[in-house]
């Protein structure tokens, strides 16, 4: 029986299948944050959260109690396009919420606990501003805007198809200001995608030459940008300097124009002073999982250590003998063209600044005959798109040997799509000198915070990310199971430069009556292990690792008690190369929870 959004489960009793409960759903939380210090007041939406009686969060300093647990009707997706008034059976959750003053700003994931398990996840914002909540009264036009002070965030939702919700707010003159809108949907697996792409305008209510009721948009400075993260998601961020003492009005909305209860957003408006940063698009608590294609991974001086201990070390005699740190250097201007370069040898990490348009740091190094070398590039404060770093090797006479971005066809086959990579690795064929080079993408943008970091080393065969998966790219993140009942978890392993040794798996902090054993399939599941084919993809080797997918089954016995609360799955991991194992890591922590099975009658014969 397949749940939906969660897992496939395999049912091990053998007189007949027992009768699932639902799986636990939530869909949205009002309001969706709170100030530092103070105690708040929220209510979940979803289904089948009947039995709700606690919150399962990775915070100390925020402390939540469940105050009721109601029936209401969810009603269906409203948008443009149609109308769907269709309602279902749904619950609605109140809970009470206590901020500590030393709580981590940003968004704190959290999922409730019920009778049939846990529920997936939402997200709740930790601000340093005063909350305003949005009146219940229409806001909907200019003339009817809520009024508000600032610095504050406002707590809104867009609940109906085609809604604006308007604010006034007054400003001295040349006084400037940021505004923001925050939701959380989408921004890791299993939250809800409800309000992706929220829209924000700031107007002036005089009105125009046309019409002088009508307000007019006020021409911003637009740093608002699309990224991906589960999804594809928008962040509306403007700033002004606003000329006249007046009353202005800011309005949110979504950009699809749709709306419903579960579209909650924060609209976030602060003074623009030099201390004035945008909100991290990131978890204030993120579990550390290792992902070595990405440009916000750390690159520490210890990273031949760290990936030591994902490996077997043969040839170096064991991890004792892998350099404890390796050399860290700067960059020294002028350094643009090759003839300035500085002379650097692996293994090393280099960093540097794009701090003024065009800049391009220059370093040089020797390879010998069919040297393969990673790079690996970091961008510890201002990340893509804003800034995109592009890594180019050239050879003496100038001619581009390789760089970082891939390259294959979209489109109709006639169109080049082209991305950067945050990992290179290349087998260079002739041994001599060669110029590393490193800028912006556009050669137009700098910053004092557009700093990278490069590691160049050798091949160092190690096992990359290993995750149990619920698709092709996202991680199973939850395993809700009953007694009396199976599961399989597909176990996708990244080989990483060339390691072509074993993987040996176990699940720890499992309670009584459950164990996990290795299982085989009769469905095919290696489609896990395959990159997306593309057509024209080019040297894909150089970018991406091969991946390996290991079958293990969970099963729960029928007399299994199940457990009081949550509790945190480890998935260990060890390489092995040629019979020797080398040491054991976690890598991966799945939130478990074990419920009482419903047997058919049949069973309790």
């Amino acid at each position: 029986m397949k749940i939906p959004g969660l897992f496939t489960i395999c049912l091990c009793v053998a007189a007949s299948r027992p009768v699932l409960a639902q799986a636990p759903t939530v869909s949205s939380v009002f309001p969706a944050g709170g100030q530092r210090g103070t105690l708040v007041t929220a209510h979940i939406r979803g289904e089948n959260l009947k039995g709700a009686h606690a919150v399962w969060l990775k915070c100390d300093c925020v402390q939540t109690v469940v105050t009721s647990v109601e029936e209401i009707n969810l009603e269906g997706e409203k948008n443009y396009g149609g109308v769907d008034t269709s309602e279902r059976p749904g619950h609605s959750v109140g809970l009470t919420l206590t901020i500590s003053d030393t709580a981590a700003l940003g968004f704190h994931l959290f999922r409730l606990v019920t009778t049939q398990g846990l529920s997936n996840p939402l997200l709740f914002h930790v601000h340093a501003e005063r909350s305003i909540a949005e009146l219940d009264r229409s806001k909907a036009f200019p003339e009817t805007a809520q009024p508000i002070e600032f610095p504050a965030v406002i707590h809104g939702r867009v609940g109906r198809p085609g809604e604006l919700d308007y604010f006034g707010f007054d400003v001295q003159r040349s006084q400037s200001l940021r505004f923001e809108v925050l939701t959380g949907s989408g921004l890791v697996g299993g939250v809800p995608g409800t309000n992706l792409q929220p829209d924000l305008a700031i107007l002036d209510p005089s009105g125009s030459w046309f019409d002088s009721r009508r307000p007019t948009r006020i021409e911003v400075e637009d740093d608002s940008n699309f990224f991906r993260a589960k999804e594809l998601i928008f962040l509306p961020r403007l700033s002004h300097r606003f000329e006249k003492k007046q009353r202005y009005l800011a309005s949110v909305g979504t950009l699809g124009g749709n709306g419903s209860a579960d579209h909650t957003y924060l609209l976030r408006i602060i003074p623009a002073t030099a201390e004035a940063v945008w909100s991290p698009a990131t978890l204030a608590h993120a579990d550390e999982f290792w992902n070595e294609h990405d440009f916000g991974r750390t690159l520490q001086p210890d990273r031949l250590r760290q990936l030591a201990t994902r490996t077997v070390c043969f040839e170096t005699g064991g991890l004792e003998t892998v350099p404890e740190q390796v050399t860290v250097i700067e960059e020294n201007e002028p350094n643009d063209i090759p003839a300035d370069a500085r002379e650097i040898a692996s293994p090393i990490i280099v960093e540097g600044t794009i701090d003024t348009p065009g800049d391009v740091d220059s370093f040089t190094f020797h390879v010998h005959d069919r040297q393969k070398l990673v790079f690996e590039i970091e961008t510890p404060t201002i990340a893509p798109p804003h800034f995109s770093p592009r890594l180019t090797v050239l050879d003496l006479e100038g001619n581009r040997v390789f760089d970082n971005i891939h390259r294959f066809t979209g489109g109709d086959g006639d169109d080049w799509v082209k991305t950067l990579q945050p990992k290179v690795v290349y087998s260079f064929d002739n041994a001599g000198k060669y110029c590393l080079q490193l800028r912006d993408l556009t050669s137009r943008r700098a910053d004092p915070g557009m700093k990278y970091r490069v590691f160049i080393r050798s091949e160092f065969p190690h096992l990359g990310a290993v995750a149990a998966r619920r698709g092709r790219n996202e991680n199973l993140d939850l395993i809700n199971l009953c007694s009396g009942e199976s599961m399989k978890l597909n176990v996708v392993t990244e080989l990483e430069e060339s390691y072509s040794g074993e993987i040996a798996l176990n699940l720890e902090n499992l309670p009584p009556g459950v164990q996990v054993l290795p299982a085989s399939s009769t469905t095919d599941e290696k489609f896990l292990a395959r990159r997306i084919p593309r057509r024209g993809d080019e040297k894909p080797e150089q970018f991406f690792p091969e991946r390996t997918v290991t079958t293990l089954m969970l099963i729960a016995d029928v007399d299994a008690a199940p457990i009081s609360g949550p509790r945190e799955l480890n998935l260990q991991v060890r390489a092995v190369i040629g019979g020797t194992p080398g040491r054991a890591f976690v890598s991966q922590t799945i939130p478990f929870m074990l419920t009482r099975g419903s047997r058919p009658e049949s069973a309790k014969e």
